[in-house]
């Protein structure tokens, strides 16, 4: 069953073949979530793995003060891998996290490598799959706010109620294929620029309209490896 979401989302992705992406993240100091469900993340990505920190409108991730706080999570790898995440309540607004997905070349096996996500140096999750001599044309970060999803395809949307302040991206480098960290910039970055995009959309045969703001806000400075993203009304 297709889903459909209601979504924003900015990606900054290398325009060379990496083995491995890392950022350091400032989570938004604030944020508007009234959807059930609705989430904020932010998230590296190497091959078929991302991982990286979302909030959820959920019970799961309020604390006794009413804050919906963030945690580390891992997207599914593949389909016989079913992710992993760390505790709801780990990372408050305003907090200053590295993220990185890397192939692990800390092991010296000849007949496997697998790939890691480590949260501020600290591994929390490697890949049951293997990774061995391969590279990927898709190392990147992507920020995401989704506000709700659809089983199929709405012929209009609702007001967009979702929000926060800025997040500060900054320290984004690559590895490239001789296992060497390289800093992002307008040269090494896909299109010279962020990519703004929204969901649902043409492409996918949406044809109604997307209610203000279309897309993210974001200023970019990608010479000092950095960006800024915000949502706001």
């Amino acid at each position: 069953m297709a889903l459909y979401e209601y979504a924003k989302f900015v990606k900054v992705l290398a325009s060379n073949s990496g083995r491995g992406f890392q950022a350091t993240i400032q989570l938004p100091s604030a944020k508007t979530m009234p959807s059930i469900g609705s989430y904020i993340t932010a998230y590296v990505g190497l091959g078929p793995l991302e991982a990286g920190v979302s909030v959820q409108n959920s019970p799961d991730f309020k604390d006794p003060s009413g804050a919906y706080k963030w945690h580390w999570t891992v997207a599914s790898e593949t389909a016989s891998e079913i992710g992993d995440s760390g505790p709801n309540l780990q990372f408050s607004d305003g907090e200053i996290i590295n993220l990185k997905v890397t192939i692990d070349e800390t092991v010296s096996s000849p007949t496997y490598k697998k790939m890691i996500f480590q949260v501020n140096n600290h591994t929390v999750y490697t890949t049951a799959n293997n990774y061995l001599n391969q590279n990927f044309t898709n190392a990147r970060i992507i920020l995401a706010t989704d506000q709700q999803n659809y089983t199929s395809l709405p012929t209009s949307l609702p007001a967009w109620n979702t929000f926060h302040n800025q997040f500060s991206v900054s320290n984004m480098s690559y590895k490239n294929t001789a296992n060497t960290w390289v800093a992002i910039n307008s040269t090494n970055t896909a299109g010279g620029a962020p990519e703004l995009f929204h969901t649902p959309r043409a492409s996918q045969g949406y044809t109604g309209s997307t209610p203000a703001p279309a897309n993210y806000t974001v200023t970019s400075d990608l010479a000092n490896s950095r960006i800024y993203a915000s949502l706001k009304a």
